[in-house]
C-alpha cells in the first residue's frame, strides 16, 4: 500500500522567486508536482524605543566569558 503513494505537492518555505526558471518550477515541470511557496516568517518592525522600555540586553554581561 505504501508504495502507491505518490507526492502531489512540494511546501517551500521561502517566497516564490521572480524569475521563472527556479530550479523548484523545473522540479515541478519535469516531476509533474505542485511546488507551493509559503513564507512562515512574518518580521514587523519596532521602534527602539519600545525595545529600551523592555530592558533587552544584547550584551553577554551574563556571561562567565570575558573577551
Amino acid at each position: 500500500m505504501i508504495e502507491d503513494l505518490k507526492v502531489k505537492t512540494i511546501l517551500v518555505s521561502q517566497p516564490e522567486p521572480k524569475s521563472g526558471s527556479s530550479p523548484y518550477h523545473e522540479l515541478g515541470k519535469s516531476q509533474k508536482v505542485n511546488v507551493d511557496f509559503r513564507s512562515f516568517i512574518h518580521l514587523e518592525p519596532v521602534a527602539a524605543s519600545d525595545v529600551r522600555q523592555q530592558k533587552v540586553s544584547f550584551y553577554r554581561s551574563h556571561s562567565r566569558d570575558t573577551y
